[in-house]
């Protein structure tokens, strides 16, 4: 079962080193997008950093915070991991990191395979989290 990995990064590139190797899998796949508005960086040392997964560096748009840009950023990064099949598409920031290993990851989405991991809700009354929030705010 393979994966892609869609990284959206900004800035706070030894992180983004770090989360480059926990991704690292023989079943991942890696796509970054950094903002074109960065420095810093070098892509040919993040596309080599891994053993295993392909890692392609794009830095094509500049992105703004809450700005439509981040929307695009997204199709972009799933245009060009749709061309390789993949059985999930995983969304990441450069600042996130994983909680469990690569092994626990696998294992899960094979015992899930098939199954769609995303929730939305389109009616904020139906929503008891946000709910509980407002009213504890």
């Amino acid at each position: 079962m393979r994966h892609a990995y869609l990284i959206i990064a900004h800035n706070n590139w030894m992180q983004l080193k770090l989360l480059i190797q926990l991704l690292d899998n023989r079943n991942n796949d890696i796509y970054i997008h950094i903002d074109r508005k960065a420095y810093g960086y070098n892509i040919e040392e993040l596309e080599n950093l891994t053993l295993y997964s392909n890692v392609k560096v794009y830095s094509v748009f500049k992105n703004y915070w809450g700005s439509y840009n981040l929307v695009k950023i997204e199709i972009f990064l799933l245009n060009k991991a749709i061309k390789c099949n993949y059985s999930y598409y995983h969304l990441f920031s450069g600042m996130d990191l994983p909680i469990k290993s690569q092994r626990y990851i696998q294992k899960f989405f094979e015992k899930n395979k098939g199954k769609e991991f995303i929730h939305f809700v389109t009616d904020i009354r139906l929503n008891t989290d946000i709910e509980i929030w407002r009213r504890s705010a």
